[in-house]
């Protein structure tokens, strides 16, 4: 089985948490991300966020992917409303992104996927979070 886990940054000019997962991302490695991430002394409420998952082999079931937004249903009170943006660069990894999306319950979140092998991806999501041009992405993550 491949090493399996995430890095993360909190930026708080840019109103985001910056993440990388690597190797299998599944509902272990949400849960573990969302429990580390809650604890961090710069988590706020409302916070953005960008999951790289580029590298990653998916392994979500559909009931896998409700539990996940049962879960944030659960906690929106300490999350707040947010924007999450999944930056994928496979087609299975898109439609994963596409389901989460899709299965949301929860109107205080709002999911977009980006792949970034299409042509304007950084520039796009970027506009859809507000993110100014000298808000540098985290080394550890796809870059533009």
């Amino acid at each position: 089985m491949k090493n399996s886990g995430f890095d993360y940054e909190i930026n708080l000019d840019a109103n985001c948490i910056f993440v990388r997962h690597y190797g299998i991302f599944d509902l272990n490695q949400v849960i573990e991300r969302g429990n580390r991430v809650a604890k961090h002394p710069d988590f706020r409420k409302s916070l953005n966020r960008i999951i790289d998952i580029t590298t990653c082999e998916v392994d979500f079931s559909a009931d896998e992917i409700r539990a996940v937004w049962s879960r944030i249903n659960k906690e929106i009170d300490q999350r707040g409303s947010y924007k999450e943006v999944l930056l994928v660069s496979s087609p299975l990894a898109h439609g994963l992104g596409r389901m989460f999306d899709s299965l949301s319950p929860v109107a205080e979140v709002q999911i977009r996927v980006y792949n970034t092998k299409e042509h304007d991806c950084f520039k796009n999501l970027r506009k859809w979070l507000g993110l100014v041009p000298d808000i540098r992405f985290p080394d550890f993550m796809a870059t533009e």
